[in-house]
């Protein structure tokens, strides 16, 4: 990513700029004035910074204050060294209960998150928030981990379990009809198998709403 500062890049693991690259894959060229939010942003904060750079106005939420404040910082440092003119908007917040009004965001993606919002209703009502805040005829991008690929399946759950963190691994039908159920028209899917995450970018059906 030549894009961005290397106050950004520095320390994100090479994994993590790897699936941000596929995540933004789907996303349109121009991006340019419009209002973008970013469900569960973490700490690395790489593609909130690319939607920057690419002249939008970019919210990163996340629950977690700690990493929040990381991402505060390395944004802060890339100012301070004029490698960026500004930051995103950092939000501590939770996905359950998004603080934005509806139909505000022409795009609100989250980035394999959602499977980590434990049990399955909540991980469901924070998907109808994300389409709530997003305008009718804007756009939703939402990844999540492919149950399929079954040697990084073991691997994580092993993992995640350790460290006491749920989650839920999709099968790429299971996530296109979990979001085809909130009456989103699906543009565009792909269950990518390099970087073990599902793709799926989702246009907003006119004028029905869950």
């Amino acid at each position: 990513m030549k894009e961005l500062p290397l106050e950004i890049k520095k320390d994100v693991p090479k994994y993590y700029i790897q699936a941000s690259e596929v995540d933004r894959r789907l996303m349109d060229k121009n991006i340019k004035g419009k209002k973008i939010l970013n469900v569960g942003c973490g700490q690395y904060i790489i593609s909130d910074i690319y939607f920057l750079l690419k002249g939008a106005k970019v919210f990163s939420l996340d629950i977690n204050k700690e990493k929040l404040k990381k991402g505060t910082k390395k944004c802060k440092k890339a100012v301070k060294a004029k490698k960026l003119c500004k930051i995103p908007e950092f939000i501590l917040g939770d996905a359950l209960k998004l603080p934005f009004k509806n139909n505000f965001f022409d795009y609100v993606v989250s980035y394999s998150a959602i499977e980590h919002i434990a049990p399955k209703e909540k991980m469901l009502a924070a998907i109808k928030e994300i389409v709530r805040v997003a305008k009718q005829g804007g756009k939703i991008i939402i990844t999540g981990p492919n149950v399929l690929n079954f040697p990084t399946t073991i691997f994580s759950k092993r993992l995640h379990k350790r460290m006491g963190i749920p989650e839920y691994r999709f099968t790429p039908t299971e996530l296109k009809k979990i979001l085809e159920s909130f009456n989103l028209e699906i543009e565009k899917f792909d269950a990518e198998s390099v970087y073990v995450i599902d793709l799926s970018l989702i246009h907003i059906s006119e004028p029905t709403r869950p």
